[in-house]
């Protein structure tokens, strides 16, 4: 694990590197989850609750409330456990799997809305942008710095689990998880037990959300709200229309947090409707995401309705360069692309 950085950066690219780091997060996250799931039987559809909880406190912690790195990062895994002991006050108390399942993942969707909604306080859709890192651990020049902090705190984390599972109270877990019926003949508190474990997996969930948005720099509470399509979650890639496929494809690419958007003929194949609402998404993600947009297309009204900058080809050579205005003034241009002249 210590040279497991320097080999990916040096023999393979920063990428390996960034998604090592990103698994251990995710590692982290399936094992605090396995407390509630694996040790206290318990199926909770309402996790990933947690995980947010734990990025957006410390986020607004960092950009809202201008906190020391420490403070945000300690407060945010409290709060995520907080948001536990509510939620698990009143889920732990319902009996059934698919009774408890469907009660966490409506608390989940609480989470989401108002993560979605309050937009004055969470930013909303947009996200939570440029999350300040300390230079110690920036991942702004490389990733190495970040993947060991990650590593300490996540090995910390795996050796309190480890010997909370060992502990009288992990035991008990695994009692009332094998036969939870004589658990109670013997005296066992089981709701107590079980909430306890849910506020235990909340708050280490709360760290993994952490490490997650320290790692990104960027928050958001789903990436299909960002392109418009989260009435259309469940619906399968292949069967949507040409401009919702489009949709998805940017926020694929809007996942990756690039720089720079590639895009190559954007608005093909589409009907009028479709252009419009594509035009005004490309022009919404790069302002939100401030992000440099370079694309081809051979629809002038797209072109000009978009760039800021732009240079005409003709046969692979080019025929003018500059600002729309200067564009549209252009001879060749006018007599190649609009026929006039």
């Amino acid at each position: 694990m210590i040279v497991l950085p320097f080999i990916l950066e040096k023999g393979f690219s920063e990428y390996y590197l960034y998604l090592a780091t990103k698994i251990m997060v995710w590692a982290l996250y399936a094992m605090s989850f396995n407390i509630v799931l694996g040790y206290g039987d318990m199926m909770s559809f309402g996790h990933a609750a947690f995980f947010g909880i734990g990025a957006y406190t410390c986020s607004l912690l960092l950009i809202k409330a201008s906190c020391h790195m420490a403070l945000a990062f300690a407060a945010a895994p409290f709060a995520a456990a907080a948001a536990g002991l509510i939620i698990g006050y009143f889920s732990v108390r319902i009996k059934g799997v698919f009774y408890f399942a469907t009660i966490t993942l409506s608390f989940a969707q609480l989470a989401y809305i108002l993560a979605f909604k309050w937009r004055s306080f969470t930013f909303g859709d947009d996200g939570i942008q440029g999350i300040p890192v300390p230079a110690l651990i920036s991942t702004d020049e490389t990733y190495v710095n970040y993947y060991f902090f990650a590593l300490i705190i996540i090995l910390i984390c795996i050796y309190v689990l480890w010997k909370i599972v060992k502990s009288p109270f992990g035991l008990m877990l695994k009692s009332l998880r094998e036969n939870p019926e004589r658990a109670t003949f013997v005296g066992m508190n089981v709701e107590n037990y079980r909430l306890i474990a849910f506020v235990i997996s909340a708050f280490f969930s709360g760290i993994a959300g952490v490490l997650y948005a320290l790692l990104e720099t960027s928050i958001a509470p789903d990436i299909l709200s960002m392109v418009g399509l989260t009435n259309k979650a469940g619906e399968m890639a292949g069967i949507l229309p040409a401009g919702d496929r489009k949709r998805l494809e940017f926020g694929i690419v809007l996942a990756t947090d690039p720089d720079l958007l590639l895009l190559d003929e954007p608005t093909c194949g589409m009907s009028r409707v479709e252009t419009t609402n594509t035009i005004d998404l490309i022009q919404q993600i790069a302002e939100k995401e401030s992000l440099t947009v370079l694309f081809t297309e051979h629809k002038m009204d797209v072109v000009f309705s978009i760039s800021s900058f732009i240079t005409v080809m003709n046969f692979g050579a080019i025929i003018a360069a500059g600002e729309p205005d200067e564009i549209r003034a252009n001879e060749k241009v006018q007599k190649i692309y609009f026929g006039e002249g």
